[in-house]
């Protein structure tokens, strides 16, 4: 009878460990992220401003849901060439946030923000309006970096190119990128038509 007892014990635990550990919801989570990203057109954002004082740390993840012709965070279809001359750095470079200190990989990038007055607002504060008419750039970043499979958006002004043989681990990198030549990420075909001279 112990025996039959011990092992439903077993098993039990087994399940427990299996499906209800912080590390099963991790990756549960991660699953559907990266099933979402795969199945709709929005993105998922994270703000690139910290919760409370100096940790660093983002918000939670917002769902932004807005379909714009030219399209919102870089994530418009039309393809940008030629390169504006002002576009400092290029889709596949691995950067590092100047002010919060991850790291990430440019997925995109627009010559002034596209984004919602809403996420604008929260994320341009008064005092750097200025901003909004620089170019803006789509980020995945770094998962050991930031717990998640996270993408901001962030200025040219708050971005430093990562040093040579830096690379990125995140759930997402391979829908973007074909592999890494030991300087940047070589861009999937879809992402070279949308950024050819990059």
């Amino acid at each position: 009878m112990c025996c039959g007892a011990c092992s439903l014990i077993n098993q039990v635990q087994q399940v427990k460990k299996e499906l209800f550990s912080l590390p099963a919801w991790q990756q549960w989570c991660i699953r559907i992220i990266n099933t979402l990203a795969n199945t709709y057109t929005t993105h998922i954002w994270v703000s690139d401003r910290p919760i409370t004082g100096n940790t660093g740390e983002s918000p939670a993840v917002e769902v932004i849901i807005h379909q714009d012709p030219e399209g919102f965070y870089a994530n418009s279809h039309i393809v940008r060439s030629p390169r504006p001359a002002n576009v400092k750095f290029k889709v596949g470079q691995v950067i590092v946030h100047k002010r919060w200190g991850y790291k990430g990989v440019i997925i995109g990038w627009d010559t002034e923000a596209k984004a919602s007055l809403d996420w604008l607002e929260k994320n341009h504060p008064e005092d750097k309006t200025h901003w909004r008419t620089q170019p803006n750039y789509a980020i995945l970043v770094d998962s050991r970096d930031r717990a998640g499979a996270q993408l901001t958006y962030i200025p040219q002004e708050n971005i430093l190119l990562a040093s040579s043989g830096s690379t990125v681990k995140h759930p997402l990198l391979m829908d973007f990128f074909d592999g890494y030549d030991g300087v940047r990420y070589r861009a999937r075909p879809a992402l070279k038509e949308l950024y050819p001279d990059d």
